[in-house]
């Protein structure tokens, strides 16, 4: 008999601006968790995973964005942009504010090939922002901070 406590996992998605139509899905071990087709408040996204020996992906996929929501300057310059930010992120409040444990997959919004970025808290184009761990977690945390 299993008497762990759950680990929960939070974060906070704001959406810069809420008049684009932004859709987020969040899946779980390839298991759809969430899906807001238009992102119009902040979202304080909380989950909960049994803290049994496993591995987990979590991904925050980010889609619907388009070229009219990007504002470019004669320069080139980006003047204003839609996008997702990603803030306050724990697990089992633990805070993983460094993203270095996270993969930003994406291809510029079909405008270049498919590319695995770094992740700082800002999802701009469609695409996935995913982390891949194990629980129990406090194993995977002492490994990976």
């Amino acid at each position: 008999m299993d008497n762990q406590e759950p680990i929960i996992i939070k974060c906070t998605i704001d959406n810069s601006n809420v008049n684009a139509e932004l859709g987020l899905r969040v899946m779980l071990n390839g298991t759809e968790i969430m899906n807001v087709a238009h992102v119009t408040s902040t979202i304080g996204f909380e989950h909960s995973i049994p803290d049994q020996e496993q591995q987990h992906e979590l991904a925050f996929e980010m889609y619907g964005k388009k070229e009219q929501h990007t504002e470019i300057d004669a320069s080139g310059n980006i003047v204003k942009d839609a996008y997702f930010s990603l803030s306050n992120f724990s697990l089992d409040g633990i805070d993983l504010q460094d993203w270095t444990s996270f993969e930003y997959l994406h291809n510029n919004n079909g405008a270049g090939p498919q590319v695995n970025d770094k992740f700082f808290g800002y999802v701009g184009c469609n695409g996935s922002v995913t982390l891949k761990f194990t629980t129990p977690i406090y194993l995977w945390l002492l490994e990976n901070m």
